[in-house]
């Protein structure tokens, strides 16, 4: 991992994370990030180290048994329309984001929670193949409690240059975008091309798998 490239932004610091809840530093908001990516390096490691261990099988049958036993690769990336191709994209995007996050320095801008219009978003990519080393983390981020759940975010974030949030209708029939296990696994049941196109999938899979 390579330090990264850290900007204050609206005075942040000053305005919300001094402050209660939060009462940080910069020196502690540097470390919780550096630490946090540290862990979404491993994260990202394990989960590429488990699909790599199906590819390596010999034929593609035995490829697509191997796959269809992984119950955490069934359950974020389907096993429908399973080709051999699929499983390498799926292979590819993990091994990109693990480069990333292991040998490039990220740009992370931190802002004030009243930069984003909701609450409890933590962290944002608008997507950009032009940017694929950037992104912002909100106030709300350091919030959250558990080190693995910060970590995964990042790897969520990194994968938004590649795509955006997926689409989905929750049980009551409403189109909602694709946050938690419980939409992540309904998209990878109901349409496991999307899940292989999926930040969230990709952000909880590596998390489960390490």
């Amino acid at each position: 991992m390579k330090t990264p490239k850290f900007v204050f932004k609206h005075d942040v610091m000053k305005d919300e994370l001094r402050h209660a809840p939060y009462n940080l530093t910069a020196a502690k908001v540097k470390k919780m990030i550096k630490e946090a990516i540290r862990r979404a390096e491993q994260q990202a490691c394990c989960g590429l180290q488990r699909v790599e261990k199906v590819l390596k099988k010999d034929t593609k049958r035995e490829k697509q048994r191997a796959w269809k036993k992984d119950a955490l690769l069934v359950d974020y990336f389907g096993d429908e329309k399973l080709t051999v191709e699929s499983m390498k994209d799926v292979r590819n995007r993990l091994r990109r984001c693990h480069r990333r996050l292991a040998d490039k320095q990220l740009t992370i801008r931190i802002f004030p929670q009243s930069k984003t219009s909701s609450k409890t978003t933590s962290a944002q990519n608008l997507g950009s193949v032009f940017s694929p080393k950037k992104f912002k983390i909100f106030s709300h981020w350091f919030s959250i409690t558990d080190g693995d759940s910060r970590a995964a975010i990042i790897i969520h974030e990194l994968n938004h240059d590649l795509f955006m949030d997926q689409k989905i209708k929750d049980s009551s029939g409403k189109r909602v975008t694709v946050y938690g296990k419980t939409l992540a696994k309904k998209l990878a049941r109901e349409n496991p091309k999307k899940a292989r196109r999926s930040a969230e999938n990709y952000e909880l899979f590596c998390k489960a798998a390490s």
